[in-house]
């Protein structure tokens, strides 16, 4: 029997793969199990709870997905190249990253309102 945070878990997923239009056997291949496994999650008497490692993962692509693709101008992804040739940045999704967390680190201090 599934305990209530499965149930919930279970749920937000049921939601979120409805949101982007993708079914169990998208989110199997997504996380390289079968879709017997996935389909045995969300069996109402199934025994199995999804696993912290790939619950984490499957956060991960829900947050990514509610965050979205950033869309920039062509004067912004110059000025983007440029700031990331100034740190040696190589890769834009780690520069990026650094980027939204600092700004949100500063939000969050105080730093900038």
């Amino acid at each position: 029997m599934k305990n209530k945070e499965q149930i919930e878990i279970l749920a937000r997923l049921t939601g979120w793969l409805e949101q982007i239009e993708r079914d169990r056997g998208w989110l199997a291949e997504r996380i390289g199990v079968d879709k017997s496994t996935v389909d045995g999650w969300f069996a109402p008497r199934g025994k199995r709870n999804i696993p912290t490692p790939i619950m984490n993962l499957i956060e991960i692509m829900m947050k990514q997905n509610e965050l979205g693709e950033p869309k920039f101008t062509f004067q912004e992804g110059e000025k983007i190249q440029q700031a990331m040739s100034a740190a040696e940045y190589i890769s834009f999704p780690e520069f990026a990253h650094d980027a939204v967390v600092t700004m949100a680190e500063k939000i969050l201090s105080g730093e900038i309102t």
